[in-house]
């Protein structure tokens, strides 16, 4: 269905794609929410759980960790006040 739209967006073909109950972007937007719980939930545990998380990964995958919660959280956050 996407690539449909994208060939009828660019002109590429003049049947104007057809979807079912649910469109591709709002399929996406309930992805999008699953992921970034997923994300949320695993970095944040890894954060809350700090030294048992560190005996088992490197320094650099706490930091990481740390900078992933972050900006999911404001991604987030965006995404609520939009």
């Amino acid at each position: 269905m996407l690539v449909q739209k994208v060939k009828y967006n660019l002109g590429l073909t003049r049947a104007r794609p057809q979807f079912g109950r649910f469109t591709y972007t709002e399929k996406m937007g309930y992805f999008a929410l699953l992921w970034g719980t997923l994300v949320i939930v695993v970095t944040g545990l890894a954060l809350w759980f700090e030294v048992p998380f560190l005996n088992g990964f490197p320094f650099w995958g706490f930091e990481l960790a740390t900078v992933v919660h972050d900006y999911e959280a404001i991604l987030a956050t965006l995404a609520i006040v939009v």
